[in-house]
């Protein structure tokens, strides 16, 4: 979005401000330092990984979301583009849109609550509502 509203140089120099500013802020940061440790250490985590069934399936099948999104931005998004909305500049503010509605989202998300105290899932509530009508909370 930024290289439709400002150009491309400028939106360079202003991603090259972000990673100097942190630099900075990293720099501040005060971590205590452990030593390396070997391949052993890597072993367990992938043996424990490899333990835990949900989570590699999770892994691998975000993997593949992943790649078809990649696929849509990196390629079918700037093809189609160009053919259709006028190129560079209408891709990137689609992109910049759908970033910002990210951050969005993820903003909403952190400051909803959710009130859970009846234990209902979301397969629970979508049984219970028929044609936008709530049929009462579980027995």
């Amino acid at each position: 979005m930024t290289v439709a509203l400002v150009g491309a140089g400028w939106a360079l120099a202003l991603n090259a401000a972000s990673f100097v500013l942190s630099v900075a802020l990293t720099a501040r940061l005060r971590v205590s330092v452990r030593p390396i440790v070997g391949v052993d250490r890597f072993r367990e985590g992938r043996r424990e990984f490899a333990s835990r069934q949900w989570l590699w399936v999770v892994v691998a099948q975000y993997s593949v979301v992943v790649a078809a999104l990649n696929a849509n931005v990196g390629v079918l998004g700037p093809l189609t583009s160009g053919q259709h909305f006028g190129g560079a500049r209408a891709w990137s503010v689609i992109v910049g849109a759908q970033a910002v509605g990210t951050i969005a989202g993820a903003g909403l998300a952190a400051h909803v609550r959710v009130d859970r105290s009846g234990g209902q899932t979301f397969g629970e509530g979508a049984r219970r509502r028929v044609g936008g009508i709530d049929r009462g909370s579980p027995q």
